[in-house]
């Protein structure tokens, strides 16, 4: 476990990074009509487009996030993943800024930007680092985005993500979930699995007292990507609890 913390301990943040979080403690400084939540999640896996970012690993994530009632919005998280008798093997730390704004009788216009750094995950010698931009549209429990980032977890590889996110409930402490997305690169070094990827995930999620509880099937790359390793894509179930502060 020391070995872990010690290599939490030497993770410098970005510029974008630092942006990001300033951003978030001086929106949460301001005085506003606005909302301040909290989560705390503990999953079998940290997955992301189908791949698990945490190298299959359980993983517990921490999460901070202010809604301006205004449009603006910020969110943090902090991912730490491992076992017991390894310690913590990765970590990540991730910042969202954006803006929704409700149309009259319409969706609501979503956009923004998102950063994630890792640390203890590399890809071809070089630390795991994204920025996207993003823009899309919330209509009730569908909403569905569109994603440009230049540097796509390796420097050079510039990407274009689309997906489709849907949720319904069931039954009255019943909820399913629906995600589908498409990745296209444009430029950079080409990996095995191609220039185009898809992942999808369903699941299903009901309330037990403060925990929501979550069982889902997730897939994805089954050829090494620009994520790393074959071994932690594919079909996987997943399990998940969060609480909500």
């Amino acid at each position: 476990m020391r070995d872990g913390l010690h290599r939490m301990s030497g993770a410098r943040l970005s510029g974008p990074a630092r942006l990001l979080l300033g951003s978030a403690l001086a929106l949460l400084a301001a005085p506003a009509c606005a909302e301040v939540g909290a989560t705390l999640t503990l999953a079998s896996q940290d997955r992301f487009r189908g791949y698990s970012v945490s190298d299959g690993y359980p993983a517990a994530t921490f999460s901070l996030s202010y809604d301006d009632a205004a449009g603006p919005y910020v969110e943090g998280s902090i991912m730490i993943a491992g076992n017991p008798a390894n310690g913590i093997e990765r970590s990540r730390f991730e910042g969202n800024a954006g803006y929704a704004v409700r149309l009259k009788n319409g969706p609501t216009l979503d956009a923004g930007v998102v950063h994630a750094e890792y640390t203890g995950y590399r890809i071809y010698g070089r630390q795991a680092v994204f920025t996207e931009i993003y823009a899309g549209l919330i209509a009730g429990q569908v909403s569905a985005h569109v994603h440009y980032s230049p540097n796509y977890f390796q420097h050079g590889v510039r990407t274009f993500y689309a997906d489709l996110d849907g949720s319904s409930t069931l039954a009255p402490r019943v909820r399913l979930s629906a995600h589908y997305g498409m990745l296209f690169q444009i430029d950079g070094h080409p990996e095995p699995a191609g220039s185009r990827m898809r992942d999808w995930r369903i699941g299903a999620s009901t309330d037990v007292k403060s925990l929501t509880l979550e069982v889902a099937l997730a897939s994805g790359l089954d050829k090494r990507g620009f994520y790393g390793v074959v071994r932690n894509g594919g079909t996987a179930l997943l399990f998940s609890a969060t609480a909500a502060f």
